[in-house]
């Protein structure tokens, strides 16, 4: 084995090596805080918190904190979740949750790196012939420095791409409950490291203690290296990833079925309406095809006088009228009444209401289809309206060949949040306004060899849904 008295001599670069290699840690984990970060929360904000952990964490390198074991690991994850919610104040537990599965990676990275880095440079100095002077001994200890940074960077990043994959199937706000739930197999994998670190400590007095001795074959015939220890580790990384994969997924799976039982629910419920709102128009059509017939009928009951009986049928006729004089008329019964139903809403509500909607009946589309997006259209408006002094809402739709385009647009004086994924809107604990249906739109759109997009201008959100024809 080869001799490390060299050491000895070039204490000076050595140190220099490793701190310049922890500066470089704390870099790298500055970026993949901002490559995790980018993908929840502002672009700009994200790449601050960036910079102020990595800033933070170079710190810490620079001059390192004497501090008991556990409290230094509370105050970086303390440090993360801070940095996170001091630039946007919105799910809180979701940043802390991201803070301490971030330094879990970071943890479990570090331990990996330095269990792979014995066995590296193993590699390194006994085996290759290169190892032959001094200076070639201080080449290729920075030769395993640099293979230390890589591989740090590597499995940290791989960490944190795939932890953003997984979470991202799930980007909402996460319950006290889950929380807890979410935290002890990382409150595990710490007390795991711990003891190691305990481990490594009297391991390292035992080094110091035969070094003084002078009992230098003792010293040739140690190691550090241990292929469980390094296994354990590994296996601690996967459990991690996987944990948060299978979490999130079932959140995801629970989120879906939900939202697919109340879509069908309010299927069924819109067929019915749909069904009733028919009927009641085949009846208005009917009256006023047969006006002339009634009015024949009203004037012979006043001819012979039976002025009780023409009175009740004057009375059933104005019911009728009424009703009738209530709708909109866009070239089919369904939106018909749906535009006039939320027409007489916004009257009762105090929101200013136009509409110029007209209905493609050559397009080949299914009438559920269009009862949904205009349903999801407007239960999303109003919402967004509710609370407003002077809130409007108005829809228009524009026919250009085979092409379908329905606009919405209505007042709002929130902000809403866009995906960056999907485009659209997604909901905000406490926000109002558009989110809710939104992918239900989207993929009755997609359907039709469309899509949904929405934005905002100052107060005004407008919504345009493009369909193209079925049967040009």
């Amino acid at each position: 084995m080869v001799s490390f008295d060299w050491l000895n001599n070039t204490q000076q670069v050595v140190d220099m090596g490793s701190k310049s290699l922890f500066v470089v840690y704390s870099l790298l984990m500055g970026y993949f805080f901002y490559r995790l970060s980018v993908n929840f929360f502002n672009t700009q904000k994200a790449y601050i918190a960036g910079v102020v952990y990595g800033a933070f964490m170079v710190l810490n390198t620079t001059f390192p904190f004497d501090l008991p074991k556990g409290v230094g690991s509370v105050i970086r994850i303390a440090m993360g979740f801070f940095v996170l919610y001091i630039l946007d104040r919105s799910r809180p537990r979701q940043k802390l949750f991201i803070s301490i599965l971030f330094y879990t990676l970071v943890t479990l990275c570090m331990q990996l790196n330095a269990e792979q880095g014995m066995y590296f440079n193993d590699f390194l100095f006994d085996v290759l012939p290169f190892n032959t002077t001094g200076e070639r001994t201080v080449l290729l200890y920075f030769v395993g420095l640099f293979e230390d940074a890589v591989f740090f960077g590597a499995a940290l990043g791989l960490g944190v791409f795939l932890s953003v994959k997984f979470i991202s199937m799930y980007d909402e706000e996460i319950s006290h409950r889950d929380l807890l739930f979410l935290t002890l197999p990382f409150l595990i994998v710490f007390s795991q490291i711990w003891v190691f670190s305990d481990y490594y400590d009297l391991y390292a007095k035992y080094f110091t203690l035969l070094d003084k001795t002078g009992d230098t074959s003792t010293l040739q015939n140690l190691s550090y290296n241990s292929v469980p220890r390094l296994f354990n580790m590994l296996l601690f990384y996967v459990f991690i990833l996987v944990f948060v994969w299978c979490f999130f997924d079932i959140k995801r799976i629970s989120r879906e079925n939900v939202n697919a039982a109340i879509l069908e629910e309010q299927t069924k419920a819109m067929q019915d309406h749909v069904k009733k709102m028919e009927d009641m128009y085949g009846r208005i059509r009917s009256i006023r095809h047969d006006i002339n017939h009634h009015l024949e009928v009203l004037s012979a009951l006043l001819q012979e006088g039976k002025n009780e009986e023409a009175g009740e049928y004057l009375t059933s006729m104005k019911e009728f009228t009424k009703e009738g004089k209530s709708l909109v008329s866009t070239g089919n019964p369904v939106t018909d009444i749906i535009i006039s139903e939320r027409a007489a809403e916004a009257k009762e509500k105090g929101i200013d209401f136009s509409s110029s909607f007209t209905y493609p009946s050559d397009f080949g589309f299914d009438i559920f289809d269009i009862s949904g997006i205009l349903g999801n259209a407007f239960s999303n408006a109003f919402n967004a309206c509710e609370g407003q002094s002077e809130g409007y809402i108005a829809i228009s739709t524009v026919i250009k060949k085979n092409i379908f385009l329905m606009e919405m647009k209505n007042s709002y004086d929130g902000q809403i949040i866009i995906d960056k994924k999907t485009g659209l809107a997604k909901r905000e604990e406490g926000l109002l306004g558009h989110g809710i249906g939104m992918p239900n739109m989207q993929s009755i759109a997609r359907k039709y060899n469309g899509d949904v997009t929405i934005e905002q201008k100052g107060n005004e959100v407008t919504l345009c849904v493009i369909l193209q024809r079925q049967n040009p």
